[in-house]
């Protein structure tokens, strides 16, 4: 699947390198959109995310950082290296807004995991994050006109007790939607959905050119949606199955 560099240079060549830079990343952060939208009315307004890769139990750390687009946390789950089973942890909430999370979205999973010894606290947003407003996303910000913005604003948990040893984690989270305006920024849509934003970023080129093709890519774009709507459609039925009797 196109990475968002592999975008950029495709829509650049498929609009003859006729429009600049901004523009690119303007129409794909727009088509982007376009898509992320479109899962959230699919799925009632909740866009989950499964994510085993950015968080890690680490010895002796208690704070981690938390992907750039979660807005609220679903589930949390950890296990050892060698073990099959996650492990749910528990939020440290008196109104318990996790539990509400899943309820919203219609979770049901829990039953299937094992509970941990580990609980976490938050999300919240560290006092650095919130001084400057967030122009886009980059691991070290970036810098437009002379200003250094930051990156976008990331929230962070607080793991009990400290880890003695390394804790793989599952994380599922509804995700908000991250502009892109540069090569730094943060693409938060899966692959399956890549092709899609790429088609209509695209279009919308095109038809900036007055070239009458965009409506081409327009229709690749639906047709790459209606496959990637699928995937997401099935990707994202959590509740477990149900058994009907028959006396």
């Amino acid at each position: 699947m196109p990475s968002l560099k592999q975008m950029f240079d495709t829509c650049n060549a498929k609009s003859y390198y006729s429009r600049p830079e901004g523009e690119i990343y303007s129409a794909l952060s727009e088509a982007g959109f376009f898509v992320y939208a479109n899962i959230l009315k699919e799925l009632s307004d909740f866009f989950v995310k499964f994510d085993t890769a950015t968080l890690v139990l680490t010895p002796g750390v208690q704070q981690y950082v938390l992907p750039p687009d979660c807005t609220q946390i679903v589930s949390i789950a950890e296990r050892l290296p060698t073990s099959k089973r996650w492990r749910l942890m528990s939020p440290e909430s008196i109104t318990d807004a996790m539990t509400d999370a899943q309820d919203n979205c219609g979770w049901s999973a829990y039953e299937d995991y094992d509970r941990s010894r580990f609980s976490f606290a938050g999300p919240f947003l560290e006092a650095a994050d919130t001084i400057d407003a967030p122009t886009g996303f980059s691991q070290a910000g970036f810098s437009v006109g002379g200003y250094r913005g930051k990156a976008a604003q990331t929230q962070s948990i607080m793991i009990s007790p400290a880890p003695t040893e390394n804790h793989l984690v599952e994380l599922a989270y509804t995700a908000k939607w991250i502009p892109i305006v540069n090569a730094e920024s943060f693409l938060m849509l899966p692959d399956e959905l890549t092709y899609a934003m790429q088609s209509f970023a695209i279009a919308e080129l095109l038809r900036t050119n007055g070239d009458s093709t965009s409506v081409d890519y327009d229709t690749k774009g639906e047709r790459h949606m209606t496959a990637g709507l699928s995937w997401a459609r099935s990707r994202q039925t959590v509740a477990n199955p149900k058994i009907d009797l028959y006396l």
